[in-house]
Order: C-alpha cells, then sequence, then structure tokens
C-alpha cells in the first residue's frame, strides 16, 4: 500500500482505480513496459490540465494548505480516469495497427499520471518509494520527481 492509498483509505473520498486498471492493462498488452506514444492534440490538452493542477498544487504546497493540495491531486486522478473513458485503450488495442498505436499511447500516457500523484502525494523524504512505483526487485524509485516514465520503461506491481 503507499501513501496515496494510505491517505485516502483514512478520508471519506472515492478512491480512484486509475493507479491498477492502467499498470495491468499495460503488463497484460506491453509485456509490463511502457509503449512508444504519439501524441495528439486531446493528450497534450491533458498534459496541460495536469500540469496546470501540479503548479496549483506546489502553490498550496507553499502556503501549507494540505486539503486544498488534496483537491488538486483528486482532480489530476479524475483528469486521468475521464482520459482512459474516453479513449477507451481496452477496445482500441483489438483494432488495427493504428488503433494500437493509439491505445499504446493512452496508456504510456495513462501510466505517468499515478507516477506524478505517487510523487506528488508521498511525504518529502519517504523511507522507500511507494510499491507501485518501484523497479521490479529493488527498493529504487521507479519515477524520481521530474521525470517521466519514458516508452520501454519496465513497470511493476
Amino acid at each position: 500500500m503507499n501513501f496515496f492509498t494510505f491517505f485516502l483509505s483514512l478520508t471519506p473520498l472515492p478512491r480512484p482505480s486509475l493507479p491498477l486498471s492502467e499498470l495491468v492493462f499495460v503488463s497484460k498488452f506491453f509485456e509490463n513496459c511502457v509503449p512508444a506514444m504519439e501524441l495528439q492534440q486531446e493528450d497534450k490538452r491533458l498534459l496541460s490540465q495536469v500540469g496546470w493542477e501540479l503548479k496549483q498544487y506546489i502553490n498550496l504546497m507553499d502556503k501549507v494548505k494540505t486539503r486544498d493540495t488534496l483537491k488538486c491531486i483528486l482532480n489530476i486522478s479524475r483528469q486521468g480516469n475521464q482520459y482512459i473513458q474516453v479513449n477507451e485503450p481496452w477496445k482500441k488495442i483489438k483494432g488495427d495497427d493504428t488503433d494500437r498505436q493509439r491505445a499504446g499511447t493512452v496508456a504510456g500516457v495513462s501510466v505517468n499520471v499515478p507516477c506524478l500523484l505517487s510523487v506528488s502525494s508521498s511525504t518529502p523524504h519517504p523511507p522507500s518509494p511507494p510499491p507501485c512505483c518501484r523497479d521490479p526487485g529493488t527498493s529504487s524509485a521507479l519515477c524520481p520527481p521530474g521525470i517521466t516514465l519514458a516508452w520501454g520503461r519496465r513497470c511493476g506491481r
């Protein structure tokens, strides 16, 4: 259980299912590797929205408004969930090469959102990274702050 999951279990808010669903999808269809991504306008729009929420999060953390920072984290998770639901990668993976490429892009973008969430919601100096962000077989971080998961990167649960 990572810090984010533990923290949300203490609050009456709904838990996001984004990390688990995308990691399972990547492990099932892309052999636990982040697929290559060809970003379209919709993908860039999501990344822009997430970037804006992250800036809000940082500003609120500087002001020590922890309750409001939780809203930013949940907004990022909500946007990631909506992105997955609209693009339906589970249907596109069964299509032709163009659809499979699109499913890979959606999966690649989607696994980066929980990576950002786990880093953003962890304590400033955690003793070890949350389980969903560890390299398989090690205790080193899969996605240190400021770094995204590039295509070909292995994902572990």
